[in-house]
């Protein structure tokens, strides 16, 4: 269910502007999380745009890179950073949100089984 929509203009990547519905469970969450609706449009309209795991999910986060360039631009996002906004990309509706300041993992792809700083195996005799 569809609650409210929000129209986002993204200077910097037009093409992710427009109108973004915020569901019933996004809301609920922002309540639950002391998150307010500012912190999620000022997300939409200036955060980093992520696709983790090639997944139909966009991530649009504020962190201190985020703050830095906007303050270059006069704006003050400092009370907003950590606010990630899970959107779905398409259909532009907001999934959840949440805060969070460990970017870490944001647009990585892990395969299975995958290790950092092993080496992968080569099967020699299935080729």
């Amino acid at each position: 269910m569809h609650v409210a929509t929000l129209r986002i203009h993204r200077q910097r990547q037009p093409a992710r502007s427009g109108a973004f519905t915020l569901t019933h469970d996004a809301l609920e969450r922002m309540a639950q999380r002391g998150i307010r609706h500012a912190a999620v449009e000022a997300a939409l309209a200036h955060g980093r745009a992520t696709f983790p795991d090639g997944r139909a999910a966009c991530y649009f986060a504020i962190g201190h890179r985020e703050v830095r360039s906007a303050a270059a631009r006069g704006l003050d996002l400092r009370a907003h950073e950590g606010v990630t906004v899970v959107t779905c990309s398409l259909t532009r509706a907001v999934l959840t949100v949440f805060r969070n300041r460990d970017f870490s993992g944001h647009g990585r792809r892990q395969r299975h089984g995958y290790v950092p700083g092993r080496t992968p195996r080569v099967n020699l005799a299935a080729r």
